[in-house]
């Protein structure tokens, strides 16, 4: 990677974060009407570790109180008041709050504190898959862990592997939602798409990146409207009929493939069949008078990538005549 683009792409990652870090500091509230305007002030600390936090105007701890959530501190064990400061030791995330220090004689605000604690992100774990094609790619990402404080994405993708290929943000449809869309991707191609995504919240920053060729990434959703019925006449088959996923979207030049798992009530044994091109199929050597449930999956017809989870569950039992 060149140093102009590696100084290009540093630039557009400080511009995004100098947008987001607004989005953070906005939260801070006012707990107390009598409080100052803007002498609240938003507090960022990493959990299990020690945290101070200091009263503006005061350097005695003897000439202060604090307070957390409207209630009154007192020093113990993790919590040390000296200075003006108080100090929270080792402290846990379940000390968020809101932490006011007042002058002890008037009780004024002097320092209004909403402190967050949390952690900083941990590498993302990518999943991407094609339900659609070959229009598009979706891909999701979670932590490993949980952060507990607003932590905000930065997807980017490019294709292939050189660090000088054109870099293009992935497009998250809903932006709160942990998961992005690509679509113009190249069909049959050895040539794999690398994926970026940065996580970033105040108390740090970590990306991840993620490979895949499209075509060994295909999975489609599972068949729609799954159906059973009876047989008239038949007490040993069970007519089984459903739908292609909706959002595949060409069947004529991309068909899929179904495979059938069944079994009987009460057992865990199943039987699985398939695969097979048609939309229905007939169920047949039953033992009657007794119930099934069935479920279908679908896969790419030329066995590319993965099947799709299983459908919901029918459930019938053959024909009888009492």
């Amino acid at each position: 990677m060149s140093g102009q683009t590696a100084s290009s792409a540093m630039k557009q990652l400080l511009i995004l974060v100098s947008l987001i870090i607004p989005i953070w500091a906005s939260a801070c509230k006012k707990i107390n009407k009598a409080d100052i305007e803007g002498n609240c002030i938003e507090q960022f600390a990493m959990a299990d570790t020690d945290v101070i936090l200091k009263c503006n105007g005061s350097e005695d701890s003897a000439l202060v109180t604090w307070k957390v959530n409207n209630t009154d501190l007192a020093p113990r064990n993790e919590i040390v008041l000296t200075s003006g400061t108080l100090m929270l030791l080792n402290a846990s995330v379940s000390l968020d709050g809101e932490y006011t220090c007042h002058r002890d004689k008037t009780g004024e605000i002097m320092s209004n504190i909403h402190l967050r604690m949390g952690y900083p992100p941990s590498r993302p774990l990518i999943k991407c898959y094609s339900v659609s094609y070959p229009e598009s790619v979706r891909c999701t990402w979670k932590l490993e862990e949980e952060t507990h404080i607003p932590t905000h994405f930065i997807v980017s993708y490019r294709y292939g592997i050189a660090m000088n290929e054109e870099v293009k943000n992935c497009k998250q449809i809903v932006p709160e939602e942990s998961s992005c869309i690509i679509r113009d991707i190249h069909l049959f191609s050895v040539t794999p798409y690398t994926l970026n995504v940065t996580a970033v919240n105040p108390l740090g920053s970590t990306s991840k990146l993620h490979q895949f060729i499209v075509e060994d990434i295909i999975k489609p959703d599972p068949p729609e409207e799954v159906t059973v019925s009876q047989i008239e006449m038949q007490r040993r088959k069970l007519f089984v009929q459903w739908k292609p996923p909706s959002s595949w979207p060409e069947l004529t030049y991309f068909p899929l493939k179904y495979r059938i798992r069944y079994w009987q009530d009460g057992t865990s044994m199943f039987r699985m069949i398939g695969p097979y091109e048609e939309t229905f199929f007939t169920l047949v050597g039953l033992r009657p008078k007794t119930k099934y449930h069935i479920e279908v999956s679908a896969k790419d017809f030329t066995d590319s990538g993965e099947d799709s989870d299983w459908s919901h569950v029918v459930s019938a039992a053959p024909w009888t005549s009492t």
